[in-house]
């Protein structure tokens, strides 16, 4: 099982926990599982959708994400955008904590002419777009996308994720802050591939 680690391709994590379930929000299956040396836990969301394979992807890589200030992020630039690439950088304007800011490269590690379609998000250092001030670098965020076919019209999407948001933030204070974030990314998604009138 390739695992990533909230945004990227990371290697599986040794004798990695059972995973467990956490509920399920709007008819996503949340479940959650330590991972060994972090104070935060990885999770994965499963769902399924009646959107277009390549209408998924295409929402998924960012090619149909609205206007930064519609779209949950304060600031968006984007730095490369292609095919199979977009890195962009983001600030997040975040309740209770300091603001947060990264760069976030996804990558389309297999496209939808593939038959499904799998893109790793991942955040990495840029000497151009240091943190800005007022706000608090994150840390990491690995994450990892798989969109399959279910063969009775509906795409299974998986999500799996696992941050560290940096600064002095509880665990238990990011770890629930995690989980919305992470319900609301598939719910922007959906959305994205709803509207995008893809056929």
């Amino acid at each position: 099982m390739r695992l990533p680690l909230f945004l990227l391709l990371v290697a599986p994590v040794a004798h990695a926990a059972d995973w467990r379930l956490d509920g399920e929000v709007d008819g996503v299956k949340v479940e959650l599982r330590p991972v060994e040396g972090s104070a935060f836990e990885e999770a994965r969301l499963t769902t399924t959708s009646d959107a277009p394979l390549s209408a998924l992807c295409d929402a998924v890589l960012g090619k149909t994400a609205l206007p930064a200030e519609k779209d949950g992020v304060k600031k968006r630039e984007v730095l490369k955008d292609t095919d199979t690439e977009r890195i962009t950088y983001e600030q997040l304007s975040l309740p209770l904590v300091s603001d947060r800011d990264y760069v976030l490269h996804l990558k389309v590690e297999k496209p939808a002419s593939s038959g499904r379609c799998e893109i790793s998000v991942t955040t990495e250092d840029d000497p151009a777009h240091p943190p800005a001030p007022g706000h608090v670098r994150m840390k990491f965020i690995h994450a990892y996308w798989t969109l399959v076919p279910t063969g009775k019209g509906t795409v299974e999407i998986t999500y799996v994720l696992h941050s560290d948001p940096g600064g002095s933030v509880p665990a238990l204070f990011s770890r629930l802050g995690a989980k919305r974030a992470a319900v609301d990314s598939m719910r922007k998604i959906l959305e994205r591939a709803k509207a995008s009138g893809k056929n």
